[in-house]
């Protein structure tokens, strides 16, 4: 990038918990005590990884969590994001593409950031190809960190991999964070794998990643659950940006163009702060050496993904989050509503594997919708939208407020 290249500023997630005040009837007190109990519960339960079954049973409750979540972050949260050279940012990132092809293969579909080693080639590589770095270093390499601290288009130091994998205890993560933050102040990037402990490690690091990997052996919407589950269990007070699966799970199949596309957007509706994908290349995906490009359907298919997260991503950066301004009648759809510049923005989700209906009623008139990947508006009367959506089917729509 030269001289002039991104400064990163890691900006906290608010914690803001309302509660209405108003109102003495014994009964709504009781429910509002039971409700608070139960979110202690989750808390205490995902702090503790989950370990026993009452735990476990409210872990899978995912409507708690989704309460609970709510509740902790009501307010203007999603205006917090990453800062690069002063503007708002949203990384968009892969694992494994090292070459100086494969960098500009990746810049020419809508990718910003490249994940690779602290060394001089991969520094070099991603300054001529103005992307951001998560450098990544052999357990928290102290010395790496003072050598390349000055380097501007180094947007965090990815300190680490899944200690709670490697046994390496919070308490060591903890003195090593301690160290680093004495010599650099870039923000720490530390992946944690789905049965450690978010909280735990909570103190060691800046920015959590989430790895959860479910093809083909469980449902996508663990991934959402996961997101839910960092920012719960660590109290919102850290972004979270997850690993997508872009790569065959123990040898077995890659994820279809409806699984990837949902495990996405499932992510920004759980107010990921970036999206990264694990593969571009990998020599221990499976007995060969894994190349992203080599599989078209899927490669094809993630370039899809990240030219629709740059047509929306002025409501990721700078957008105000609505989503009590609208009514969803079913469970399985997620969605996400922001409003920016007058303008609203829409996402639903399919989280099931049957085709779903959904009734999206708003609280303002609104009739009109422009879907923004097919390029084509539906009018809808009484500000109530009615729709099927096929197995993992993301919608994205835009909508201006009727006179």
């Amino acid at each position: 990038m030269g001289a002039g290249c991104a400064i990163v500023k890691v900006t906290s997630l608010k914690c803001k918990v309302e509660r209405k005040r108003g109102g003495a009837e014994t009964c709504a007190h009781e429910l509002r005590l039971v409700f608070l109990m139960k979110r202690l519960l989750v808390v205490l339960c995902v702090g503790l990884g989950l370990a026993a079954t009452s735990c476990a049973a409210y872990y899978d409750d995912l409507g708690t969590l989704e309460k609970i979540n709510g509740e902790m972050t009501r307010g203007d949260e999603f205006a917090d994001m990453f800062t690069v050279d002063g503007e708002a940012f949203f990384p968009i990132g892969i694992w494994g593409a090292s070459t100086a092809n494969e960098l500009v293969d990746i810049v020419n579909h809508n990718f910003n950031t490249t994940i690779a080693y602290a060394d001089d080639k991969n520094i070099e590589l991603a300054q001529k190809n103005n992307l951001q770095l998560f450098a990544f270093l052999s357990d928290f390499d102290l010395d790496r960190i003072v050598k390349y601290e000055n380097v501007e288009n180094i947007f965090c130091w990815y300190a680490i991999d899944e200690p709670d994998f490697k046994g390496i205890t919070p308490d060591t993560i903890n003195d090593l964070y301690v160290q680093a933050s004495s010599v650099t102040t870039k923000p720490i990037f530390i992946p944690i794998t789905p049965s450690g402990s978010y909280s735990e490690y909570l103190n060691g690091l800046d920015i959590i990643s989430t790895d959860m990997y479910p093809i083909p052996d469980s449902s996508i919407v663990t991934v959402y659950k996961e997101i839910l589950r960092a920012y719960i269990s660590t109290g919102n007070v850290k972004p979270v940006i997850p690993f997508i699966q872009a790569f065959p799970w123990s040898g077995k199949r890659v994820p279809s163009k409806e699984e990837i596309r949902a495990m996405v957007f499932l992510s920004i509706v759980a107010n990921a702060k970036g999206i990264l994908y694990f593969a571009y290349r990998c020599t221990t995906c499976n007995e060969n050496v894994w190349l992203l490009p080599d599989h078209d359907e899927l490669w094809t298919n993630i370039k899809k993904n990240n030219y629709e997260i740059d047509t929306i991503k002025n409501y990721l950066l700078y957008g105000k989050n609505i989503s009590a301004e609208v009514i969803i009648n079913n469970f399985h759809i997620k969605y996400l509503f922001k409003k920016h510049d007058e303008k609203r923005l829409l996402i639903l989700v399919n989280s099931s594997e049957k085709e779903q209906s959904v009734a999206v009623s708003f609280e303002k008139n609104i009739i009109k919708a422009e879907d923004l990947i097919n390029k084509v508006f539906i009018t809808f009367p009484k500000s109530k939208l009615h729709l099927n959506l096929k197995r993992y089917e993301v919608k994205i729509f835009e909508l201006n407020q009727n006179p």
